[in-house]
């Protein structure tokens, strides 16, 4: 006759090796098995292989949607149901935890991945469907954490306060950022200060920003470190425009800046800067303004357009064979 051990009753290097070949979502039932199971996995708990993180916070209902480092993507859900129970669904799978609030079952789960999330995870994004929850994730959001998190691309919901992001991206690791994403919260775009942001490592260190429907109010030559820009400010200024164009034209990397700006009173005199050797577009039934200027010690050229219609500028950085026989390179 054959005898059967359980779980509890191998050695430890056997039931370490029937870990290694178990998923994120494996780990946390086994876990929640018994007392024994679960302090052994926290004791020796395998390496967590997240590729791509996305937490989505609703009223009642937190989402915790990720891809495995094999690409299987896999969404755990935890809901609030009657009688202050959870409910943690996972594809098929279904299990209720008694006298436990949703949010605290999820931080739980959460923080065990992370603790044991030691390779770099490519994408990290936070969507906001309610006020309340939101907040207590972020209060919590840092005790989670047991060593600053590797993230290449960091994406965000916020409202109008900076103090959203600064309870998450200072927690983040700033050696391996290069991505920066901010959405608005809402339907109507409203102004972000981010004055105590761009004073982050991770700003300095990140190479592509994309902001959408948050109007930024900032310094813009803040943005003279990255190498991919997409957003609106508030107000810029052409003291501000001309130290930002010196510092793009000794950037190696640049491609696109692409600034939409709701204000500039003194526009005027950083375009007469630029020379009046512009050749003018259209682009999609958009006319555009150009300017072609010479970057030192290269063949390549700084080519800024403006359009007046959405008061937007873009510098790029082209080769020098691209700017067409009718322009003129200003030196």
């Amino acid at each position: 006759m054959v005898s059967s051990s359980s779980l509890v009753e191998m050695p430890d290097n056997i039931l370490n090796e029937i870990l290694a070949y178990c998923d994120f979502k494996d780990i946390l039932s086994i876990r929640k098995v018994c007392r024994s199971l679960q302090h052994f996995i926290d004791d020796v708990f395998p390496e967590s292989t997240l590729k791509d993180l996305n937490i989505s916070i609703h009223p009642k209902k937190v989402c915790l949607d990720y891809f495995s480092v094999h690409n299987t993507p896999y969404i755990i859900e935890y809901h609030k149901t009657f009688g202050n129970h959870c409910m943690v669904k996972c594809q098929t799978t279904i299990k209720v935890i008694e006298n436990s609030n949703f949010l605290d079952v999820f931080l739980r789960d959460l923080e065990i991945v992370l603790m044991h999330q030691k390779s770099l995870i490519r994408l990290k994004r936070i969507v906001r469907y309610e006020d309340n929850s939101f907040e207590y994730f972020l209060e919590n959001f840092k005790k989670l954490l047991h060593r600053p998190l590797k993230i290449e691309e960091f994406h965000m919901y916020v409202k109008d306060n900076q103090n959203e992001i600064l309870a998450v991206l200072p927690h983040l690791d700033p050696q391996s950022i290069i991505g920066i994403s901010l959405y608005q919260y809402g339907e109507d775009p409203k102004n972000l200060e981010i004055g105590e942001i761009v004073k982050l490592e991770h700003w300095k260190r990140s190479e592509q920003l994309h902001v959408d429907k948050c109007i930024l109010k900032m310094n813009v030559r803040d943005l003279a470190n990255f190498s991919l820009v997409d957003i609106s400010m508030t107000s810029v200024s052409a003291e501000e425009m001309m130290v930002l164009k010196e510092k793009l034209l000794y950037h190696p990397l640049l491609a696109e800046i692409y600034i939409r700006c709701t204000r500039f009173d003194d526009k005027q005199q950083f375009l007469e800067s630029l020379g009046i050797k512009e050749v003018s577009s259209e682009l999609y039934g958009i006319a555009r303004r150009i300017w072609h200027l010479e970057i030192p010690n290269s063949d390549d050229v700084l080519r800024i357009s403006y359009r007046s219609q959405n008061n937007s500028f873009a510098f790029n950085r082209i080769q020098g064979s691209d700017v067409s026989d009718h322009a003129e390179v200003l030196n």
